[in-house]
């Protein structure tokens, strides 16, 4: 998981690593129903989505939700900047006290 120490982790960051250990069932290890590893659970295979979770909410693998994760965050922190720079702008705009000497 993304979080190496639960001691040094976040709290955002340890809800972040739960929610993928949830949808990918890792946090049960249920068996596989692959053909080619069918079976008891083998956590390297479902970290790097290679098995078919008999009841996890996604086949992608925790490697790949890791990488979602990391996505998002990168776009989320974009956001944020956008959204102070526009409201700033927006403020600037609207203040009435703009043009008065």
């Amino acid at each position: 998981m993304e979080s190496k120490g639960s001691a040094d982790a976040s709290p955002r960051e340890l809800y972040l690593d739960l929610l993928i250990k949830i949808l990918t069932n890792m946090i049960y290890g249920d068996p596989s129903t692959n053909p080619e590893s069918a079976g008891a659970f083998q956590a390297e295979l479902r970290f790097a989505g290679r098995d078919w979770p008999a009841l996890a909410h996604t086949m992608i693998g925790v490697r790949r939700l890791e990488n979602v994760r990391q996505l998002a965050q990168r776009a989320s922190v974009g956001l944020i900047g956008d959204a102070i720079r526009s409201a700033a702008q927006a403020l600037e705009a609207f203040d009435p006290t703009r043009g008065t000497t």
